[in-house]
């Protein structure tokens, strides 16, 4: 079980419970790259994109989608976003 937190448009912090499912992968559609991200399922719409993803207090991803239908989120794991931004730290 994992956390989505979001602050709304008027500064209140807003939080949800939601369970990881499967890995999927998904294409740009501008550059037709590829990449990975997890469905994660919650009873409420996270306020935007980018929101943490959280288990206890570690970030385990940020939501990057949300489809009302399936009342789910796309997420981008958090170990992508390390090898992403270890480089830049290092630079």
């Amino acid at each position: 079980e994992v956390s989505l937190t979001w602050m709304t448009k008027e500064g209140k912090v807003i939080s949800t419970q939601g369970r990881i499912g499967n890995p999927d992968v998904s294409y740009n559609d501008k550059s037709g790259a590829a990449f990975l991200y997890y469905q994660v399922s919650s009873e409420t719409s996270p306020g935007g994109f980018t929101e943490p993803i959280l288990k206890g207090t570690q970030v385990v991803g940020l939501a990057e989608s949300f489809n009302a239908d399936k009342q789910s989120s796309g997420m981008i794991p958090g170990e992508m976003l390390k090898r992403f931004l270890e480089p830049a730290l290092t630079y």
